[in-house]
């Protein structure tokens, strides 16, 4: 019994000894900022490293804005981009068989085998549209909600009239959105309703920044 006793006081001191020196003299190997998600504002250092400097992504999240989120609401498919909150999504323009930087397949092509990648696989959900595609979405929109069409008449009340038009610009607005991301890439966070936008197409520039907000 006494040598059942001495051992578990052991293990105690131990483990007093180790969350001791854990919380004293263990440093994280990630160093963070408020002002991004702990997923990206982290560089991995060497412990005692006096020259530690807080990595961050070439391109920081925006908030989406609020006309936007009301705008997305009025369509099926940019509703489901927008307030899904189980993937990220990426969306950009593209032509089949194009070779033009600013909408080559073959930038597509490259996102399709990176997304499926080991490295940021289940990260991201591609909703990239071709020139086809978009004109479909868009004309949907026009052609389903009356407010997409509204043209104010003689008779209409001014609270109608203001509630119609509202509506019409906040649709206006996340179709200029769309077209704005789509020009280069853009990442879309439902949980955190904010995006991310990389400056030109380029590939090696889209994934890095999809390595970077794998977590997000």
């Amino acid at each position: 019994m006494e040598l059942k006793f001495k051992i578990y006081i052991a293990i105690i001191v131990f483990l007093t000894g180790f969350l001791i020196y854990a919380v004293f003299f263990m440093k994280s190997d990630f160093i963070q900022t408020k002002s991004l998600p702990s997923t990206i504002a982290g560089k991995k250092v060497t412990v005692g490293d006096k020259n530690i400097t807080t990595y961050k992504p070439d391109f920081l999240p925006e908030p989406i804005p609020e006309e936007v989120l009301k705008g997305a609401k009025e369509n099926e498919f940019y509703y489901y981009m927008f307030f899904n909150p189980n993937k990220r999504y990426i969306t950009y323009l593209y032509n089949k068989k194009s070779t033009s930087p600013k909408d080559s397949e073959s930038f597509h092509n490259q996102i399709e085998s990176y997304i499926r990648s080991d490295l940021v696989a289940g990260s991201y959900k591609n909703t990239a549209l071709n020139d086809i595609g978009i004109e479909a979405y868009e004309r949907r929109i026009l052609e389903f909600n009356e407010a997409a069409n509204y043209v104010p008449k003689e008779g209409d009340s001014k609270h109608h009239k203001d509630k119609m038009l509202d509506k019409k610009a906040e649709i206006d607005a996340v179709k200029r959105f769309i077209r704005e991301c789509t020009k280069t890439m853009c990442i879309i966070n439902p949980s955190t309703n904010e995006y991310v936008k990389i400056s030109k197409r380029d590939i090696n520039m889209a994934k890095k920044t999809l390595k970077d907000y794998e977590l997000w």
